[in-house]
């Protein structure tokens, strides 16, 4: 990133990836004797690793937020469709992004978008506001940067896990990748912490210290096998009270949701355009703001 006169301008460079294969190379005859090394070579957890230095290395990338948050019934029936939905684009450069939509820009730190004059995207915002500050604030506080999320599945990586139509257990073959996802399951306490970070309130929370709120968390990251980049970026948080008083309607079993009435948070992230995005230039007034 280069600082003209009053303006920033992110230039492109193109990097070369080796491709899936060359890093994740089938065994040969002589490393088949040696069982566990071709399963730790091929572990979920390095792959991710590897997958997150990559995305680190882009100089620029578009990518595609689709939120959505709200109450269900139970597990594996639909968000009730009067809970909102939002869909957000942005065009990465490292650590800035540009929203064109909102005409906003940000670190993944602060915010400023042109609402009739620049404004900085710090601030509270009214939850089922529609309002285009609202609107601008949401997302600053909900679209992510990719390589964060990233970081966050990264740290619980030894919790990482192929997800495979084949046995349990079973190591995917770097010659014949059917399955290119890798779930990752957040403990409790840190899917909590996730949780309250994102301030979200749900329906039951009250301020008796005698109430309880409990989060599970996961990520699920899809490959792309040919560029070892990560094309999708799937977290999805569950919450819900369990109130000292009354009846409890989640079902729980050793603090994992297993049903009942519950709050659904969904981030799906959609990444592409890896290196093909014009030079960004920001306008001298929304760079003084992101200083």
């Amino acid at each position: 990133m280069q600082r003209g006169k009053g303006r920033w301008v992110v230039l492109i460079c193109a990097l070369s990836l080796p491709s899936w294969s060359t890093a994740f190379s089938a065994p040969d005859s002589a490393s088949k004797d040696k069982g566990s090394k071709t399963k730790e070579s091929f572990s979920p957890e390095k792959v991710l690793k590897v997958a997150l230095g990559n995305l680190s290395k882009q100089k620029n990338y578009e990518v595609k937020l689709s939120h959505v948050w709200g109450a269900r019934d139970d597990l594996g029936r639909e968000i009730d469709a009067r809970w909102p939905r939002y869909e957000w684009v942005g065009q990465v450069y490292g650590d800035l992004m540009h929203v064109p939509a909102m005409k906003a820009y940000r670190t993944p730190t602060k915010g400023v978008a042109k609402l009739g004059t620049w404004k900085s995207l710090e601030g509270t915002f009214l939850l089922l506001g529609n309002t285009e500050q609202d609107n601008a604030r949401r997302m600053h506080k909900r679209f992510s940067f990719p390589l964060t999320v990233l970081s966050q599945a990264a740290r619980h990586s030894p919790k990482a896990e192929w997800r495979s139509e084949a046995a349990p257990g079973a190591v995917p073959q770097a010659n014949a990748i059917s399955a290119r996802a890798i779930s990752v399951q957040v403990p409790p306490e840190a899917a909590l912490k996730l949780f309250n970070s994102l301030q979200f309130p749900i329906e039951g929370s009250s301020s008796r210290t005698s109430d309880n709120p409990v989060a599970n968390a996961s990520y699920e990251i899809t490959m792309d096998s040919e560029n070892r980049l990560p094309e999708k970026i799937e977290f999805t948080i569950l919450a819900a009270v369990l109130k000292s008083k009354g009846t409890n309607e989640v079902r729980l079993e050793r603090g994992k949701i297993i049903g009942g009435k519950h709050f659904v948070f969904s981030f799906k992230y959609e990444l592409s355009r890896f290196e093909k995005l014009k030079p960004l230039e920001v306008p001298p007034e929304a760079a003084a703001t992101l200083k």
